[in-house]
């Protein structure tokens, strides 16, 4: 149709189906191929230590668990107890603030690492970092609602409201240190570090 209307056609715009040839921009690379003109950076393999430091980190907040939860029944007392679990639980759901941005720093900083392209993994980490740091700050302001309004939400005993309360604005700092951390995690795993995760986590 071009041809009838009088334009020109470049060569290398056609398919392979009309040139029977595949154009050398579009050509598919083999596997481990780097591109040209893109620097890459190797990272020494850490398998081993990685896997180490794995088990180890996940062995040992077993095993805490395990003696913890005994303690923390037989010290509380069965009604303090069941505050505990519940406002842990009502703190544990602001941890949905995270919205995947520790995977996407993780993923694109690791990318970016790969490529030496340092400068655009520090913008991946200061964007990740801006993001969680109003995350946090939402999450203290929930915390501080739901503690202010926490003798109507839930049915606790009046000598328990106040500590309650407390835990609550804790529990809520406690979720917005997470979130801001959550960006130097990511950022250690993309360099393939989980044996510093595992020991700092």
């Amino acid at each position: 149709v071009p041809a009838r209307l009088g334009l020109a056609v470049r060569p290398e715009r056609l398919g392979a189906s009309q040139t029977g040839a595949t154009s050398p921009s579009r050509a598919p690379m083999p596997p481990g191929h780097a591109v040209q003109g893109v620097p890459t950076r190797v990272t020494p393999p850490r398998t081993l230590s990685n896997v180490l430091f794995s088990w180890f980190g996940f062995g040992f907040s077993v095993v805490v668990n395990f003696f913890l939860a005994p303690f923390v029944v037989h010290t509380l007392g069965n009604t303090q107890y069941g505050i505990w679990v519940l406002l842990a639980s009502l703190v544990g759901y602001m941890g949905l603030l995270d919205l995947g941005v520790r995977s996407a720093v993780m993923r694109y900083v690791a990318r970016h690492h790969a490529r030496a392209e340092d400068a655009e993994a520090s913008q991946v980490a200061s964007a990740g970092l801006a993001i969680f740091s109003l995350a946090g700050v939402i999450a203290i302001i929930v915390a501080g609602g739901v503690a202010t309004f926490l003798h109507r939400l839930f049915h606790i005993p009046a000598q328990d409201v106040p500590v309650a309360r407390v835990v609550v604005v804790i529990g809520g700092f406690s979720v917005a240190t997470s979130l801001v951390s959550g960006v130097f995690g990511g950022t250690v795993a993309a360099m393939q570090r989980f044996d510093l995760q595992a020991i700092i986590g």
